[in-house]
């Protein structure tokens, strides 16, 4: 079909954009083949009366997912998902048309047979979410292949795809490709960048599915939106892939001739066929599977000759559940089966188990095909944290549990509830890169980070998922048990101590050190080696707190104390970074493996303290594990022999003799990018040996006693993470040993009356460096002081200087950076060792377990040098836990806790301080909106929000979907304000707190929001209740589920309340609400989709209560007006009235429940009310069931009845689901290393290939490696957008590339890395380029640009900046930085071929380039001036070569009169020259003075001689100097006298006479 005009494209196009909407789409959860995150996408309207939205099925997704529409005029609707196509790419999505209220839409026609080859077509779509881009093309193909995106992903098959040169890019999937007419002929789904290919699914399926999809609305009446069901829409196949293949193809897989000649007989469409349909691949276990074979070539189906997928379709989509004939042809042989038609709803998953922030579900057959298995398998979509901890991949595939199969998810997670927590249990997998093997793993059982496992179902026509049941465990029976057994543990080892003494074995003795053999070691490694533990830590994704910044940590660890019920672990705090983890304990002396918690973390030294419960020892065990002796007086000094000992890997004990080089190291660690702890104030011991820096243990002495423990420290370097070694001195810790011992068993004592609180600390808030005496003079110290502090400390001669003071402190009124503290209370001071003992002995009259005792302690005097002069201050101490954080926020899904220390030792916090962001989740609507970690919250909708307690009073009242205002304070001091939506279903408000008495974490939900029908269906299912008390239920649930969001404390209670007495009960309580407005209770129900269900369940309680059926359905169907969608005055007051109301049965409000939050208001879907309803729903139970009424919702077969208060208990406890999105990023372990592999180090599926590679191969790959090194690259540079990435480019400093002995790469390195992953749209990288801001994201634009664009675009927009010439730093390949301007680094960039550690690629040459017409000449700045020179000099020039024309035009006529002169002379001579006879007689003349007289033999043969020679000779030949030669032009290069001699013999030959000689 022609292409239209200009003018008839612009009409088009004016009916068709505003038809187009961006999808701003955020995924929840990972689910099959897709991962939670947020993007956008384009969808055009194909139903505007009932809004339909089209689009792909990669956009729609088989996950839980909450959407936006934007439209053209920026109005955004929420939008649901309809329907997603099992196998082709495209879904329906659905919005409220009635709810867009400034704007009219149309809808795109469908015309899938308009496609031909040949025509224009345009692409409609969104650049990224931000604007409307129309890309042009034509359509080349009609029967491409369908494209393959991902082998572990989303891919279409059994289709052709179209094919057209648009170019389209990331935000344009779901895009109309339509024709001049308006009419869509594909949707666009994919493209390849390459090749500036796009291609367009075909929309024959699509119409089909789109006519079922109208037909699943019932409108309404008149105003009334309407009511969706969920469409069904037949599926069928064969779960076999096929592909189209010409006919020489088919012919040497076996086609015969006259099966050929049938086929092309055969003609579809009144078009002749070209090929046939061949097998690619089946699924095993499938209906194909053992039939077709690959390379089979399909013949008939059904007797029908199909040689098109559409054909195929049809035929597989009508026989749903039913056998077809296949007729196939294998080799040269013809074979038929019968192959049962499978349906793909059913081997598609529609539900999921939520485990530990995990997903499994049914393997799909989209991963059966790519990996080649059965369907239905248990897939783990995303690990979480139970199952990555055990080393279980995502792709895996789950065989059993405890030895049980594990069918699907509902009876792994039912084995799993029936296994305490804190067990360990084995567990059997598959993955699918090792297919044939099975692997086994142990499974630690959590409940303490995540709630209990919990299965959500998809329900298409609410378009949301619901929880339908949730696998509880018994936790207080099970704490009774551990108890006792705990007891009998206890009782069991003391009667075996007791055995064991009276055989007189002594293997009871603690203190001589018997191993069980009754042996005692003499040498002090092999005692010591009885005291030394391995520890692993493994931090949740969910507690990932205090910039902590691994997720999994190893180290060495010393027993310190032990007695029947109390151990104690010394261990450095790079292995235990902080208190919310799990803490396993392996013993070198004896096989076993311990819990261990938490009880002291230092908050200034490198230390912590562990505990475990000894009684989960045997007797055996006990015999061996001894806690060790501590030695801290007098400490180590320079010299001094140790023998450091530590553990492998493999629990061996490894020892080496080594001597102190320096006893008192001061160390100082710079402050990391992100705020995590870090030692201060540390003294530490180095030694003459190098042991690695991961070799931690202790330093002991000839005695075995330990005098130091040899820990880990971490430090980052130039943004990348280093550990090293170095020795603790046994005083810093010795102490907080006993006190912490002390402080358990006070707890052990006073069970139950724990003060909150932990050991308390006093420390000074301030961190100290040394300076130099010798250095302190320059400073203004006087001569007296430095001598003292001399005489006082002469081995470290040094002085105390304040390096920082914490924010808020009290050191920071007192002190400030550089002041001098010379004396404490009177005393000298010179070292960290002399503060901490003057803090103790400051101390030392207080109760060490009180923190009012240690608050009330008198200030301290400090004699300072500061301000140039001596001054004594006071000097108040402050007390802090010895715990750290107690307590962690999630809201919107984001991890919020207050401002910890190392936040604080910043030197900066926001006036009313605000609450700290430090986690976010993929999916969650922190990730949606960017509120991102490293920020504080500081108001919300204009509220301060000061602390936690005062963040939740505000978000308190905040409803499930609703906008709020958020003002937000980066680290940096950089403020923003964001509006984020809520959504309470899948990121509900959470907390973890500390219990101190225990040690121990808990969870408790704050605010969720609940499934209603999820909900309605467990209660029956526990209940054991079906017909007509089923509805009954079912509608509570529904009221309370829509009664979350305006007042559920009330107004659901009254209802409830009287819908629980059962059909009698709810006539009663259908006048009550009459009384109330009903309309207005109704209306509820109105703002969310209303199910059939819940249409049944009214008509069916009002009936039975006496009510018109017609006048029920008008009611709900009403639409009100929408002013009355928001939240008014004359509702409220309603509300009171029925908070105001009497009952029969008593007080209405709702039951409250301890809480120690302010302002905290009970959740309806909170234990009270579930309780409530279900206890109110006793009488429900004792009603007469009806036989035809049945929920309509499949439901599981009901357990027996049993007591309502026991189900209330058990089916609903005081805690909620709470997921939490994708980590950000996971460290150590097989699945870690893999998931920061494909998740950090890989570039975008959808990225294009540059200068035809992976444009991560534009960096070279050693140079990748280093980048991928780096803890910038892992911590800063994941998941960044293009967004985000440019708030990480505003804060480079420097550009360059690696450096270092190391070859570190530099932050700019690395962005530009990212950017080659991200392949962001060239307008963002314009952006940068053109941005006159920030001149370094300027230079990484440019230099991006350099890498990726094409010739024409580099010189466009890299040479207007040779204008700016500003200066920017660069670092250099030996550390060192140096200066340039932008303008050479752009010149670099155009002229060089290597830059940064990179290649460049070969850029042409700009006058090439020009030459051909694709630039245009470059214009200079001088440009004008150096016209007017040009002008000058031609003007000058053209003047000296008129003044030089005239004058030859003037010698030209005299020398001819002068040759005629000749001429005649030499006619009077008669034929003798007068010049040669002159001539001659001069030469005679010279001779005769001499001149001429010269040897023959004499002559100068060199070359210069022969040269002046013969310009001599020829000079004198032709009468004068060369010179005076005339030139080309003037004579033909000859001489006056060969022209005069030339018109001599032309004069002499007219009179006959003989011409003269030349």
């Amino acid at each position: 079909m022609a292409s239209g005009s200009d003018h008839s494209w612009q009409e088009t196009l004016k009916k068709v954009v505003p038809c187009v909407v961006v999808l701003k789409v955020t995924s929840a959860r990972s689910f099959d083949t897709e991962s939670a995150g947020s993007s956008f996408a384009t969808g055009f309207i194909v139903d505007k009366d009932k809004g339909l939205i089209l689009t792909n099925r990669h956009v729609v997704k088989p996950g839980p997912i909450t959407a936006e529409a934007v439209f053209l005029n920026r109005e955004e609707l929420p939008v649901y998902p309809l329907y997603r196509d099992p196998i082709h790419d495209f879904g329906f999505m659905r919005f409220d048309p009635g709810a867009l209220r400034f704007m009219e839409v149309g809808k795109v026609p469908l015309d899938p047979k308009a496609a031909q080859v040949g025509i224009e077509i345009r692409v409609v779509g969104n650049d990224s979410g931000e604007k409307i881009s129309i890309l042009a093309g034509t359509l080349a193909r009609l029967d491409r292949d369908a494209p393959t995106y991902s082998s572990r992903g989303f891919n279409d098959f059994n289709t052709f795809y179209l094919q057209a040169a648009s170019g389209t890019k990331g935000g344009s999937s779901g895009s109309p490709v339509i024709d001049v007419q308006g009419r869509a002929i594909g949707l666009n789904a994919g493209s390849k960048t390459k090749t500036a290919s796009a291609f367009f699914l075909p929309l024959d399926r699509v119409v089909r599915a789109l006519e079922i999809c109208k037909s699943c609305f019932e409108p309404g009446p008149s105003g009334s939106p309407g009511v969706w069901k969920a469409p069904d829409i037949p599926r069928g196949d064969l779960q076999a892939t096929f592909l189209f293949k010409g006919f020489d193809e088919v012919k040497r897989l076996g086609v015969k001739s006259d099966t050929e000649a049938m086929v092309r007989n055969h003609k579809r469409q009144k078009v002749e066929t070209v090929g046939m349909l061949v097998v690619d691949s089946r699924v095993p276990g499938g209906p194909s599977d053992g039939k077709l074979e690959p390379g089979d070539v399909l013949v008939e189906v059904n007797g029908k000759t199909v040689t098109h997928f559409i054909d195929l379709e049809d035929i597989l989509d009508n026989n749903v559940g039913n056998k077809v004939s296949v007729s196939i042809v294998r080799g040269s042989e013809m074979l038929a089966y019968e192959i049962r038609v499978e349906n793909l709803h059913e081997v598609t998953p529609n539900r999921f188990l939520e485990l530990s922030g995990g997903s499994i579900h049914a393997l799909s057959y989209q991963q059966a095909r790519n990996f080649s298995t059965p369907t239905g398998q248990v897939y783990v979509a995303d690990p979480g944290y139970m199952l990555s901890r055990a080393g279980i991949t995502k792709h895996s595939v789950i065989l059993t549990v405890k030895g049980k199969p594990t069918p699907d998810v509902e009876t792994l997670a039912e084995v799993l509830s029936t296994i305490p927590k804190g067990s360990q249990v084995p567990v059997q997998y598959r993955v699918f890169s090792d297919r044939f093997r099975k692997r086994q793993s142990l499974i630690y059982v959590d409940r303490k980070w995540y709630g209990p496992p919990t299965v959500w179902l998809r329900d298409d026509a609410a378009g949301s998922w619901h929880q339908v049941n949730r696998y509880l465990f018994d936790e207080e029976k099970s704490r009774k048990e551990l108890e006792a057994e705990a007891v009998h543990k206890t009782k069991k080892a003391k009667v075996a101590e007791n055995q064991a003494s009276n055989e007189g074995t002594g293997a009871g003795n603690a203190g001589n050190g018997v191993r069980g053999n009754g042996k005692v070691p003499e040498d002090p490694k092999e005692i010591i080696a009885a005291s030394l533990l391995l520890v692993d830590v493994e931090v949740p994704e969910v507690a990932l707190a205090d910039g902590v910044h691994s997720k999994s940590f190893t180290g060495n660890g010393v027993l310190v104390y032990q007695d029947e019920t109390t151990g104690l672990v010394l261990v450095d705090r790079n292995t235990v970074a902080i208190g919310p983890c799990d803490i396993r304990l392996s013993f070198c002396a004896y096989p076993a493996e311990l819990r261990g918690t938490v009880r002291f973390l230092h908050p200034l030294h490198n230390f912590a303290l562990v505990s475990y419960d000894p009684r989960e020892l045997n007797v055996d065990a006990r015999k061996v594990i001894k806690p060790c002796t501590i030695v801290s007086e007098p400490p180590l000094s320079r010299g001094d022999k140790v023998v450091l000992v530590g553990l492998s890997g493999a629990l061996r004990p490894t020892a080496r003799d080594a001597s102190v080089t320096n006893a008192t190291a001061a160390l100082s660690i710079v402050t990391s990018e992100i705020p995590r702890f870090h030692a201060v104030n540390e003294e530490v011991i180095e030694l003459d040996q190098d042991f690695g820096t991961s070799f931690s243990g202790v330093l002991i002495d000839e005695d075995s006693s330990v005098r130091a423990l040899w820990g880990s420290f971490s430090r980052q370097v130039a943004g990348e993470e280093r550990e090293f070694c170095a020795g603790i001195h046994s005083y810093t810790f010795s102490s907080w040993v006993d006190k912490t011992v002390l402080y358990l068993k006070r707890l052990e004592k006073n069970s139950g009356q724990a003060q909150g609180k932990s050991i308390p600390v006093p420390v000074m808030n301030v961190e100290f460096n040394t300076l130099l005496l010798s250095k302190a003079a320059n400073y203004g110290l006087s001569g007296e002081w430095i001598q003292r502090l001399a005489d006082y400390d002469g081995e470290r001669k040094q002085v105390l200087r304040v390096k920082s003071c914490v924010t808020g402190s009290n050191a920071k009124a007192t002190l400030n950076e550089g002041d001098m503290v010379l004396a404490v209370n009177d005393k000298l001071v010179s070292s960290f060792y002399d503060i901490r003992r003057m803090i103790d002995a400051h101390c030392e009259g207080c109760n060490p377990l009180s923190f009012s005792d240690m608050e009330e302690v008198k200030d301290m005097k400090l004699t300072t040098f500061k301000d140039g002069k001596i001054q004594d201050v006071s000097f108040k101490l402050e007390v802090v836990d010895g715990l750290g954080t107690d307590r962690l926020l999630h809201w919107a899904g984001a991890q919020i806790q207050d401002s910890y220390r190392a936040v604080k030792e910043r030197g900066f916090l926001p006036g009313n301080h605000g609450v700290y962001i430090s986690r976010w989740h993929h999916g969650s609507p922190s990730h949606r909106y960017g509120m991102y970690a490293l920020h504080w919250i500081l108001e919300v909708n204009g509220r301060p929000t000061p602390n936690l307690n005062a963040f939740l009073e505000e978000t308190a009242g905040l409803a499930h979907k609703s906008f709020v205002r958020v003002k937000l304070l980066h680290l940096d001091n950089k403020p923003k304000v964001i509006t984020l939506r809520l959504d309470l279903r899948f990121w509900p408000t959470w907390e973890l707190t500390l219990d101190h008495e225990t040690g121990q974490w808990s969870r408790e939900v704050i605010k969720s929001v609940w499934g209603a029908s999820g909900l309605a269906v467990r209660a029956c299912q526990l209940l054991g209740i079906e017909g007509d008390a089923c509805i009954c239920v079912h509608l509570c649930f529904i009221l309370l589920f829509f009664g979350v969001e305006e007042d559920p404390e009330n107004l659901v209670a009254v209802l409830l309340m009287r819908v629980g007495g059962g059909l009698e009960g709810f006539a009663f309580a259908r006048s009550r609400m009459k009384k109330f407005d009903l309309d207005l209770i109704l209306a509820k129900l109105e703002l969310a989709v209303v199910s059939n269900d819940v249409k049944l369940a009214l008509v069916l309680l009002l009936e039975r209560g006496g009510s018109d059926r017609t006048v029920v359905l008008d009611v709900i169907d009403s639409r009100q007006d929408r002013s009355s969608r928001r939240r008014n005055d004359s509702a409220h007051v309603k509300l009171v009235q029925l908070r105001s109301s009497g009952s029969p049965q008593g007080s209405l409000s709702a039951p409250s429940k301890r809480t120690s939050r302010p302002g905290a208001w009970i959740p309806a879907a909170e234990i009270g009310f579930l309780a409530l309803i279900i206890d109110m729903t006793a009488p429900a139970l004792s009603c007469p069931r009806s036989s035809g009424v049945r929920f309509s919702s499949p439901l599981p077969p009901a357990p027996p009845s049993r007591s309502l208060s026991a189900s209330a208990k058990t089916a609903f406890p005081a805690e909620h689901p709470g997921g939490v999105g994708q980590p950000r990023q996971a460290k150590g372990g097989a699945e870690r290393q893999k998931r920061r592999e494909i998740m950090a180090n890989l570039t975008d599926p959808l990225a294009s290939l540059v200068h035809g590679t992976n444009p991560q191969n534009l960096i070279e790959n050693v140079v990748k490696q280093r980048i991928y090194e780096q803890m910038y690259w892992k911590e800063e540079c994941f998941a960044l957008t293009p967004e985000s990435l440019l708030e990480k480019a505003v804060e480079i400093r420097c550009v360059g590339g690696t450096h270092g002995g190391q070859r570190k790469a530099t932050k700019f390195l690395c962005l530009v890395l990212k950017l080659l992953q991200l392949q962001p749209d060239k307008e963002i990288i314009y952006e940068f380029i053109s941005n006159e801001d920030f001149k370094y994201v300027r230079v990484l634009g440019a230099f991006y640009l350099r890498l990726i664009g094409s010739p024409k675009e580099i010189y466009e927009y890299l040479e207007p900046l040779y204008h700016d010439f500003r200066k920017i730093r660069k670092l250099n390949v030996d550390g060192t930085y140096s200066v340039v301007h932008i303008d050479e680094a752009v010149q670099e960039m155009l002229t060089e071929t290597f830059m940064y550690d990179t290649s460049l690629p070969r850029l042409p040459y700009r006058h090439t380039l020009v030459s051909v017409g694709r630039l245009k000449p470059r214009a200079s700045a001088l440009q004008d001036e150096f016209e007017a020179v040009r002008k000058k000099l031609e003007e000058k020039k053209a003047k000296m070569e008129e003044e030089q024309r005239r004058k030859r035009e003037e010698n030209l006529e005299l020398e001819k009169m002068e040759a005629a002169e000749r001429a005649a002379q030499v006619y009077r001579n008669g034929g003798v020259p007068s010049g040669k006879a002159g001539r001659q007689e001069d030469r005679g003349r010279r001779d005769d003075l001499g001149e001429n007289k010269r040897p023959r033999s004499g002559r100068n043969t060199s070359p210069e001689g022969r040269g002046t020679h013969e310009r001599e000779t020829k000079s004198r030949r032709t009468g004068g100097s060369t010179s005076e030669r005339t030139k080309e032009g003037d004579g033909g290069g000859q001489s006056k006298e060969d022209l005069a001699i030339q018109e001599a013999n032309a004069l002499r030959a007219k009179l006959g006479l003989k011409p003269l000689r030349m």
